[in-house]
């Protein structure tokens, strides 16, 4: 196992595990935490419980808008500490985490959860999209989760607000496009190494059909050329 820094706060990261249940064939089943009393001797329990029965918990965490704002990544956030708590006792439990980074109401998909008010609410909005960005970029590099959701029924918020979809949509290809540029101006593809230039060749394959979709979804038509490996 291995430890990871978290730059937000100076807080680490639980172990990331070993070995997975999604590398296998075999079915994963999971829980939502939701404890039925607020104490710690409830939540231990509820996590004991979901050790024994289960594979895997769901973190569906609401966006804390300001803890993950520009100007506060480097504080301390209670939100942060909250989700790291709950990764550590998954892990002592043998559980592993799926994550959703959900902006929405739970009560009303229609809306945003927990908006400051001077705020607009809209995924065109750069606050709205530079602390979403950073919380699902924090939760990326500090649990490396295998499975990592970012809305949760965001159909009905779209259904609502049509005109905010290609905000979110973009906002999502912006970011995926950024990092995956940046991997590679930093990482050979073809290396020698046949394991690690399969890996890599199907990110660049994934990344390209996760770009063309969503351009699709945009109304942008692209065209594909022939480019030289980063060698």
């Amino acid at each position: 196992m291995h430890r990871s820094p978290v730059t937000a706060g100076r807080q680490l990261s639980p172990p990331t595990p070993d070995h997975s249940i999604f590398d296998s064939s075999e079915t994963a089943y999971g829980f939502y935490p939701y404890p039925p009393e607020v104490t710690l001797p409830s939540v231990l329990k509820l996590f004991k419980d979901a050790g024994t029965h289960g594979d895997f918990i769901l973190i569906q965490q609401n966006t804390n808008w300001l803890d993950f704002s520009e100007s506060a990544l480097q504080n301390k956030s209670q939100a942060r500490t909250d989700i790291i708590n709950q990764v550590t006792l998954a892990r002592q439990n043998n559980l592993e985490t799926i994550f959703v980074i959900d902006a929405l109401n739970g009560l009303n998909r229609r809306e945003f959860s927990g908006l400051p008010t001077t705020w607009e609410a809209s995924f065109a909005n750069p606050d709205v999209r530079t602390a979403h960005k950073n919380f699902a970029l924090w939760v990326v590099r500090s649990f490396h989760p295998r499975y990592l959701g970012l809305a949760s029924e965001i159909n009905t918020y779209m259904d609502a607000h049509p005109d905010d979809a290609p905000h979110f949509i973009s906002l999502y290809l912006y970011e995926l496009s950024g990092e995956f540029s940046a991997f590679y101006s930093a990482d050979k593809v073809a290396v020698d190494d046949p394991a690690i230039r399969a890996r890599r060749l199907a990110l660049c394959a994934r990344t390209l059909l996760v770009l063309e979709t969503g351009l699709h979804l945009l109304g942008l038509r692209t065209d594909r050329k022939s480019t030289r490996l980063n060698s």
